[in-house]
């Protein structure tokens, strides 16, 4: 028999009730056991079996379907297998049911005017009957038909579609509800789980160098309540704690940064102070140091305990040490402007005293240093910076240089000028043979120009003749470079002359150069010379050539029948043009240099016949090679082998 009995409450609402087990229930629990189970067809008639709640499928039919139908069976089957009732029990149940159904009240029909006007409040009706139901998430929607399709708010929503959405909508509002709480949860759980370690922080069990794995050690041990009933895995709480601990050494390091500044702004000014003083600047980092170790008033401050001396050098490096470089920087700055200013004045006490003393544009220093090292402006300016005294006297001397330049390039100009001018004069260099011939050469000149320069004094006579040295040495060098341009192409047109003639021996005339062979005996000296050992006058110069080499004999070379013979000559016309335009004022010259260049012609030309006999000079001829002799054996000695 079933456990559960149907009763009615004061407002004709259904439910059930187990006397066993004081248990209340507004659905069948035997019925909703078997409504869990729903009954299929397939296409060809079979029947099958599907759990809604398991999702489980089967052809047998459950034993949850059966029950009810069993217990029905045994219950007709105790009324048929048992003693019939008498008429005195039938009509004694016939009363009691009689007085039953009186007592109950008469039920309209719940399918007519059920929807309510307002079907705002239909809606509401509906999600509020799902919420005292109890439906929750696990809740199909076959489910809530089966449920309340008795109900009569079940039919105040009158479209399917709509109670089928409004189902949803309450399942999703629901969740929402449920997921917010949680959270809420969660985050009361957090506060109280951080309450706890800020407490154990402040007790000194756990620092905010403590870790997870002590920390949390140290919870199980004190068996917290707040850590053993925690909601959330140890990974989230790893993290929680981790947070903590990370924003409190934050702000610790914050705390210390603030206590650090502070220390160093009042550590720095008390530096500032102590190293202002006369002395105090030349402090090294470590007597700074050393002193602030035994210093009373660094001890004193409690501000200063915080402060390392890592702290304390950065501080000195990035501030007192600036400060410190930038005073000495000032001093030596004001001590270099005093020493600039007394160089300067130094240096012009030296140039007054120079310009006391007879300076000329040629003047050396070595003349004026006897009348100077005596000298106070002198002795004051050696040894300071800028100017040496040598360089100061070089200054005004080449100054003076420069005035007397510009006087000499405009005595030249004029000088020659006026000789180009006078014909029958002397030219420049007889006019710079003497000073005497150039100062009177200068006194005959009339030109504006020279109308400044003194002739008369002392003093222009010195200058003037500093003059007449400088234009005489300017012509000297200019001799020499002319010589030297002579002498380079007088070799050039030699070598030429040379190569002709050992090219055109036979077209040389025999009056001019002979050629010969040495006898047997080598040619004595006594064939070109006369009886007193002088050269001969009627024999030409003579170059004997003998197998090996070429070598001139004493002969006689006349330039003027050199330049007989040899004109026409291309090459012995340009030498000899060379040296006629170079002597042009001196022929007496240009025939002695021809002479000494035809002489060194001859000579030329027998290095260049011996060169070329060198070169014909066969190799003699190489000796038979001995053959090779047998190298006698010596005594043979025995081999020992050590087997």
């Amino acid at each position: 028999m079933s456990a559960w009995k149907q009763v009615e409450d004061d407002q004709g609402r259904v439910y059930y009730y187990n006397p066993d087990t004081q248990e209340t229930s507004w659905e069948n629990p035997e019925a909703l056991l078997a409504s869990i189970w729903t009954t299929y067809t397939t296409e060809d008639g079979k029947e099958y079996y599907y759990n809604e709640t398991t999702g489980e499928t089967t052809w047998e039919k459950p034993a949850e379907l059966e029950a009810p139908k069993e217990a029905a069976g045994a219950q007709g089957s105790e009324l048929q297998d048992g003693a019939e009732p008498s008429g005195a029990d039938k009509d004694e149940k016939t009363l009691d049911l009689d007085r039953k159904l009186a007592l109950e009240p008469l039920l309209r029909s719940t399918l007519v005017n059920l929807a309510p006007a307002d079907p705002a409040e239909s809606r509401r009706s509906f999600q509020a009957m799902l919420e005292e139901g109890g439906v929750d998430s696990t809740w199909s929607f076959e489910k809530v038909i089966r449920t309340f399709i008795k109900n009569k708010t079940y039919w105040a929503v009158d479209d399917a579609v709509e109670r089928r959405a409004l189902y949803e909508d309450y399942l999703v509002n629901k969740l929402q509800r449920e997921s917010s709480s949680k959270s809420g949860l969660i985050e009361e759980f957090k506060k109280n789980f951080l309450r706890e370690i800020h407490r154990y922080l402040s007790e000194g069990k756990v620092t905010a160098h403590t870790r997870w794995v002590s920390a949390k050690r140290l919870l199980t041990k004190d068996q917290n309540p707040v850590f053993e009933h925690s909601i959330l895995p140890d990974g989230e709480l790893e993290k929680l704690y981790d947070e903590c601990t990370d924003k409190i050494r934050s702000q610790q390091k914050q705390d210390l940064q603030k206590q650090k500044d502070q220390a160093l702004g009042e550590l720095e000014a008390y530096l500032l102070q102590i190293t202002s003083g006369a002395g105090n600047e030349a402090q090294t980092w470590d007597q700074l140091y050393a002193r602030l170790q035994t210093d009373a008033r660094f001890k004193a401050n409690r501000h200063f305990q915080v402060l390392t001396k890592l702290d304390i050098l950065q501080l000195y490096a990035t501030k007192i040490y600036p400060v410190l470089a930038g005073r000495l920087r000032a001093q030596l700055a004001g001590l270099e402007k005093k020493n600039l200013r007394s160089d300067r004045h130094a240096r012009d006490a030296y140039k007054a005293l120079l310009r006391t003393k007879p300076i000329t544009a040629n003047t050396q220093f070595k003349r004026v240093l006897p009348q100077l090292e005596n000298e106070d402006a002198f002795i004051e300016l050696c040894g300071r910076n800028g100017s040496t005294p040598l360089e100061l006297f070089w200054d005004i001397v080449e100054d003076l240089r420069q005035l007397q330049k510009v006087k000499k390039d405009l005595i030249e100009h004029s000088l020659r000028a006026h000789i180009g001018l006078t014909p029958g004069s002397l030219d420049y260099e007889d006019t710079l043979a003497t000073l005497a011939q150039f100062m009177s050469a200068l006194g005959l000149v009339k030109d504006e120009r020279l109308a400044d320069v003194d002739l008369c004094s002392e003093k222009g006579k010195n200058e003037l003749a500093l003059i007449y040295e400088t234009l005489n040495s300017e012509l000297q060098a200019q001799k020499h470079a002319e010589q030297a341009v002579l002498a380079r192409k007088t070799n050039t047109r030699v070598h030429a002359l040379a190569e002709w003639i050992c090219s055109h021996r036979e077209a040389i005339d025999g009056s001019l150069l002979a050629w010969e062979k040495p006898a047997e005996k080598p040619c004595e000296a006594s064939s070109s010379t006369n009886s007193e050992g002088g050269e001969s006058t009627s024999a030409p110069a003579v170059i004997c050539i003998s197998d090996r080499d070429a070598e001139v004999k004493t002969g006689r070379v006349d330039p003027a029948l050199w330049r007989e013979k040899m004109a026409g000559v291309d090459v012995f016309d340009a030498l000899r043009t060379t040296l006629d335009r170079h002597y042009t004022k001196t022929p007496e010259k240009a025939e002695q240099a021809l002479l000494d260049a035809l002489a060194q012609c001859l000579k030329e030309v027998a290095a260049l016949l011996t060169n070329s006999l060198t070169r014909k000079r066969t190799a003699a001829a190489p000796s038979a090679q001995e053959s090779k002799r047998a190298r006698p054996e010596g005594e043979k000695k025995p081999v020992l082998m050590n087997y």
